[in-house]
């Protein structure tokens, strides 16, 4: 929505076209009652495993929101701006996820922890930097799969933004 009011869109696409809202609540949905009728998936054993496959999904889903996020602005005629598709990639792929820990009343999680902005950042610049120069496919599909692969990465590894150290 922030991406669509910033490139001039407005009514933003979320309110055009409710069924992307529509499948977002449907999936949250179907998350929430397999998870309430299955306790067993959030203790023990099996809550290794759901944070593994969660992390995946958001993963390629950072990814794809992230590289979407860069198409929408270009296709709004904003391709040659490179710091404005990136910015507008970025909030794209990690804009819900701000919202919702600010409205938590929490630190948000992108600026703490996995590299999450900074995944979405790499890959939204690789894909700025390829568009011109190879298939716009391809270059999307490398974009994506850096923001992919960076956080995959960096939860395998234990990356962490650094924190500032309170001096006593």
């Amino acid at each position: 929505m922030l991406r669509d009011i910033i490139i001039g869109n407005v009514p933003p696409a979320l309110f055009k076209e409710p069924i992307y809202v529509l499948l977002a609540f449907i999936t949250v949905m179907l998350l929430f009652i397999t998870v309430r009728l299955n306790q067993k998936f959030i203790s023990g054993r099996y809550m290794e495993t759901f944070e593994k496959v969660m992390n995946i999904f958001d993963a390629i889903g950072l990814g794809a929101f992230t590289v979407v996020g860069i198409d929408t602005a270009v296709l709004a005629g904003y391709g040659t701006y490179h710091f404005l598709i990136v910015f507008l990639g970025v909030i794209t792929g990690v804009g819900g996820g701000i919202l919702r820990d600010i409205m938590a009343g929490q630190t948000p999680y992108v600026l703490k922890k996995h590299i999450y902005a900074c995944a979405s950042i790499a890959g939204a610049m690789l894909y700025a930097g390829l568009m011109n120069h190879i298939n716009e496919d391809i270059a999307m599909l490398s974009g994506a799969a850096t923001v992919i692969i960076i956080r995959l990465l960096a939860t395998r590894f234990c990356w962490n933004l650094p924190t500032a150290v309170k001096k006593q």
